[in-house]
């Protein structure tokens, strides 16, 4: 063998050792996620529809509209949780009708369009128009403020008031 071909040969071996040690570790590093299971005990005997605010180790922590087709498992997913999510254990928490003190209040002055349609009774329109009105009025000062947006009265405003909050 030559010193060209030898050389050739100590290359190529040294390539295909990284490349086979760079796959394992790929393969074992995506091979940690972490699945959810949440079983319920007895089958539901209404349908559930409404919001559900999802904190802690997520990178979107907020509101996420909730529907009977919806999982828990789905809302998850589309709250990011964080690769320090301990999602062995997760508390849900059913407020009383009462209840106003939420953890986690959507920022009007901030919030993307996905987030807005997350309020009760914001849709598509509603929630651009939310966009629309403060990218034409600068910031809302407080949250009645939402109330000069056309087409949010003060029954929308009634609904939604426990859900937003602006920075300050």
């Amino acid at each position: 063998m030559t010193r060209s071909n030898k050389l050739f040969w100590t290359i190529a071996l040294i390539l295909f050792v990284v490349a086979v040690i760079s796959g394992t570790r790929l393969i074992v590093h995506n091979g940690k996620a972490q699945q959810v299971e949440i079983v319920l005990r007895q089958a539901p005997t209404h349908q559930y529809t409404g919001v559900i605010i999802i904190d802690g180790a997520v990178s979107c922590p907020g509101a996420y509209k909730y529907d009977t087709e919806d999982s828990i498992q789905d809302l998850l997913v589309c709250s990011g949780p964080s690769s320090s999510a301990d999602l062995t254990h997760l508390t849900l928490h059913v407020p009383d009708k009462t209840e106003t003190n939420l953890c986690q209040r959507i920022d009007i002055n901030n919030a993307e369009l996905w987030l807005l349609k997350a309020l009760p009774g914001i849709g598509d329109t509603l929630a651009q128009s939310i966009i629309d009105y403060r990218e034409d009025n600068g910031r809302f000062r407080c949250i009645d403020d939402i109330c000069k947006v056309d087409g949010i009265g003060l029954k929308t405003f009634e609904k939604i008031q426990n859900y937003i909050t602006i920075d300050e």
